[in-house]
């Protein structure tokens, strides 16, 4: 099961972006990409197996939510106002650094993950 095609071993992204959106959108519509990435996950792992460059990518999946809360917040931590054609909107912001570490922790995991040989 350790020699799983590259599109088996690159599909197992989506599986860590799906999961980690869904938990970040677990109160909305995180319920119904839950189910998604399950499936998902079934699918690879009983067709193809899980090996370390599927766990790398599934690390490396899991970035890419992380990394979009870290740029949604990128004027953050506090409040930001923004003049629009209708008046003043204003929003409150974290930090994006914690964000942004966590998305490069998980992608410095996942290439690690990935390209470590095994010990012999």
């Amino acid at each position: 099961m350790s020699s799983s095609p590259i599109a088996a071993r690159v599909g197992w992204g989506p599986v860590g972006l799906l999961g980690v959106f869904a938990g970040l959108a677990l109160l909305t519509i995180g319920v119904f990409v839950l189910p998604v990435a399950l499936v998902l996950a079934a699918v690879l792992l009983l067709r193809y197996g899980a090996d370390r460059a599927a766990a790398g990518a599934l690390l490396v999946g899991a970035a890419a939510p992380v990394g979009w809360m870290a740029w949604l917040n990128r004027f953050g931590p506090g409040t930001y106002c923004r003049t629009t054609a209708d008046g003043v909107g204003c929003t409150q912001m974290w930090s994006p650094w914690p964000w942004f570490a966590v998305a490069v922790i998980l992608v410095v995991a996942g290439v690690a993950v990935a390209v470590r040989r095994p010990a012999h």
